[in-house]
């Protein structure tokens, strides 16, 4: 967590007005001051980093609803990614996200043991989710 603290406090040192939420496995977490403000909006679950630091976060698998509701309270936020790179462009980066989880949806499935109907259901939701995505 130490390399991730750092980049944390450097980040915030750069613009203190961004909240800065890394991808950490499934999750995607807020820390230390970001954790705080962040659960007084939105009323995310705080638990302790260590002693001192508190985070608090949501699943990967969420991101489109908690960029939206980020967004309607107009929280300045920025997503950091895996190797911790700031992503720029947050519409992209979801929009990429989604159709990744197709693709691994895709590569899971067990042709063999599916359903036409669950085959077709399926389909129908990749094509909502490509249609949101527009």
């Amino acid at each position: 967590m130490g390399k991730l603290y750092s980049k944390y406090t450097k980040l915030k040192q750069e613009n203190p007005e961004i909240a800065y939420a890394f991808k950490v496995g499934i999750f995607y977490i807020f820390i230390d001051e970001d954790a705080k403000y962040i659960n007084s909006i939105l009323g995310l679950k705080l638990t302790p980093l260590n002693d001192t630091i508190f985070k608090c976060g949501f699943p990967v698998s969420k991101l489109s609803k908690y960029t939206k509701l980020m967004e309607e309270n107009k929280i300045k936020f920025n997503l950091v990614d895996n190797n911790l790179s700031v992503v720029t462009d947050t519409e992209d980066y979801v929009n990429n996200s989604e159709i990744e989880n197709i693709i691994s949806t895709i590569k899971k499935l067990d042709i063999e043991h599916t359903s036409p109907m669950e085959a077709f259901n399926m389909l129908i939701e990749f094509k909502n989710i490509l249609n949101r995505l527009e």
